[in-house]
């Protein structure tokens, strides 16, 4: 009976290097035993070289084997003395071969066992691992999708918000616009009226009182006037609004006999509309008695008007190169014109002061700035 026995392994194509895995060698009567190995999943192709003994004739042997683990059925390999698999799947193999000789006697097996370790990826803590990072990732989508979607509805509240305060302001301001324009229209009403009224008197000084209450009215008609014409209605500049005023206050009282001239120094600041009021009252008593008063016996002069910035504090001023005041009793709070300037002035939480002399005359007030510069309540 032959003796079968398997001279060699082959891995990938290439021997194998049986020192690369163990250090422990055996060699039985010069022939390498070959050592129990587990190979990594990716070396899973073999090729078995394998023979037998036999006394009586060995050229006529034939061989059959088989892979446990594997297959379970013998394959016959006739005279060919080598076997190869491809692409083992992991797990424990054992090869085994046998030899017959021409009598039909089979020897017994030879065999060798090894194995093929399992990839990472079939593992169970890889598939742990896995379920732990999708489980984390699906649980971070859901947030995230819930993020978005608390955040689009947020987003989509803000607009909503958002689009009716801008119709609600928009519609503040129309209400606002129209206020203005029927105020302004109410106020040309007085006046007319007054004009018609003047048509009936025959009294100088009674008509004087009528064309100074017109100034008046024109000067809170002019405040209106201009906050109808802008698209801000809580804020006047307040160097447009001085000259426009002071310019219909000139045009009342130039009769052509005098030349009087107006020179302004007003810096660039914008008027509360609560105060434009007052401060505009103040500057209609203040140019219309220079007008009356300032240029006696004279055929020219100037009225000079400033509004300026000082740091905590604005300062308006209306002077003139007139007369002066001839006496103290001029600006007595008697007169009506100097009742309003000083109510006026109280009103505004302000401080004037008067200079006269030979040279002319000057009104000076100072007011807080935080007065008439904040917006109204």
């Amino acid at each position: 009976i032959p003796i079968a026995h398997i001279e060699n392994v082959a891995l990938n194509a290439q021997p194998v290097e049986w020192s690369d895995y163990t250090d422990e060698l055996e060699y039985r009567y010069t022939t390498l035993t070959l050592p129990e190995v587990t190979f990594s999943h990716g070396n899973n192709s073999f090729t078995f070289s394998f023979s037998a003994i036999d006394f009586t004739n060995t050229d006529n042997l034939e061989f059959r084997y088989k892979l446990e683990g594997l297959e379970e059925e013998w394959r016959c390999a006739g005279q060919v003395r080598y076997a190869t698999y491809t692409n083992l799947p992991a797990g424990n193999y054992e090869f085994r071969v046998q030899a017959r000789n021409r009598k039909g006697e089979w020897s017994e097996s030879a065999q060798y066992t090894f194995s093929i370790d399992v990839p990472f990826w079939y593992t169970y803590w890889f598939w742990g691992a896995m379920l732990l990072i999708f489980g984390a990732a699906g649980l971070g989508l859901m947030h995230y999708r819930r993020y978005k979607y608390e955040t689009q509805t947020l987003q989509r509240k803000v607009k909503e918000k958002t689009r009716d305060l801008t119709n609600a302001l928009r519609d503040k301001d129309t209400l606002l616009k129209e206020t203005h324009h029927r105020v302004k229209n109410n106020l040309a009403v007085i006046y007319s009226l007054l004009e018609m009224q003047k048509q009936h008197l025959d009294s100088p000084n009674a008509i004087q009182v009528i064309n100074d209450s017109q100034l008046r009215i024109n000067t809170i008609s002019e405040v209106h006037e201009n906050l109808y014409q802008q698209d801000r209605f809580s804020r006047i500049c307040a160097e447009d609004y001085i000259k426009d005023l002071v310019r219909k206050i000139s045009q009342s009282y130039d009769t052509g006999e005098k030349s009087i001239s107006l020179k302004f120094d007003i810096d660039r600041l914008d008027l509360n509309m609560k105060y434009a009021i007052p401060c505009g009252l103040i500057l209609n008593e203040l140019i219309t008695n220079a007008y009356k008063y300032a240029f006696q016996e004279r055929d020219k002069g100037t009225i000079s008007i400033s509004m300026k910035d000082k740091d905590d504090q604005i300062g308006l001023s209306v002077a003139d190169d007139g007369v002066g005041m001839p006496d103290e009793q001029d600006v007595s709070p008697n007169t009506l014109g100097m009742s309003i300037v000083k109510s006026l002035t109280r009103q505004l939480d302000g401080e004037l002061d008067i200079e006269s002399d030979e040279n002319g005359t000057r009104f000076e007030i100072n007011i807080y700035k935080h007065t008439i510069i904040k917006d109204p309540d």
